[in-house]
């Protein structure tokens, strides 16, 4: 189901719980301070400054666990 204003992408290898940066499939659509949802955990988008892989996030946001 497409929901609008939502940009879909896929992780290229598995997180573990520390991970803060990562590659995505694609970057498009996705800008620094948006916000990630990973099986449930929120990921606030920190970097780089033009979107590019890997992506660079703060973890657990809106009280989400990593």
């Amino acid at each position: 189901m497409a929901v609008a204003g939502v940009t879909r992408t896929a992780l290229t290898n598995a997180l573990n719980a520390t991970d803060v940066s990562f590659d995505v499939d694609s970057v498009t659509g996705i800008d620094v301070g948006d916000v990630l949802v990973v099986r449930g955990e929120m990921m606030k988008v920190t970097g780089p400054a033009t979107i590019a892989n890997p992506i660079t996030v703060v973890r657990g946001v809106n009280g989400t666990q990593a």
